[in-house]
């Protein structure tokens, strides 16, 4: 259930400040999945060539699929979204 503060923050009204906290969000993850990305790259966990980039791609994507006020999605529809992006992640990002 979401409470009040949600409603208000996923308002349409406040759509602005949605993105704002978003893309912040985003930057602010992105140095630590990237440094993350790059050393399970060299240590022979994954397989990425450009960790910066892949980074925001994949914070980026995982946030606006997943993210309650853009899509509402019913539990089940959910929990199945989650499910496709663990394995988009899986197939980018881990090494066979």
């Amino acid at each position: 259930m979401i409470d009040e503060n949600h409603r208000i923050y996923f308002n349409e009204n406040n759509a602005w400040i949605h993105q704002k906290f978003l893309v912040k969000k985003i930057n602010e993850m992105t140095p630590y999945l990237s440094r993350i990305l790059d050393e399970g790259t060299k240590e022979g966990f994954f397989k990425v060539e450009h960790a910066q980039e892949t980074a925001e791609f994949l914070l980026t994507a995982v946030n606006f699929m997943l993210d309650p006020g853009i899509f509402e999605l019913e539990d089940s529809k959910l929990e199945e979204k989650k499910n496709v992006v663990k394995n988009i992640v899986k197939n980018v990002v881990i090494k066979d």
